[in-house]
């Protein structure tokens, strides 16, 4: 059987959003503009990287970097996963997107991870 490729993209420098960041903001105006601010980076590293739209069914992998490691299921991954839709994934439905796995590792740097591969 082939593997296939699994395409990456970089956030940096960027602290992963955590669901307890989200879950505190006592406003729904801060939490737009915390995923407004994510989908912006997003656009502006896809547009550097040179990402190619992918019309496939993916799953993604969201690693998050940073000195302190939160917990993997505090990764706020729907936040990520949305910024990709229409710039690099069709749509986050089960159609096109089969699996979402979140991971958090230790470095000396805050940033985050997104591996795409096509299924």
């Amino acid at each position: 059987m082939r593997k296939l490729k699994k395409s990456k993209l970089t956030l940096t420098p960027h602290k992963v959003i955590s669901w307890n960041k989200l879950y505190s903001s006592p406003h729904w105006s801060i939490r737009k503009k915390i995923a407004e601010e994510i989908h912006e980076l997003i656009w502006v590293s896809a547009v550097v990287e040179g990402y190619k739209f992918i019309k496939d069914k993916v799953d993604t992998e969201i690693i998050a970097y940073q000195k302190r490691m939160i917990d993997p299921d505090n990764i706020c991954a729907k936040l990520y996963i949305d910024g990709l839709k229409g710039l690099v994934i069709e749509d986050d439905t089960p159609e096109y997107v089969r699996r979402v796995t979140t991971e958090s590792r230790k470095s000396n740097k805050d940033y985050v991870e997104i591996y795409l591969q096509k299924v």
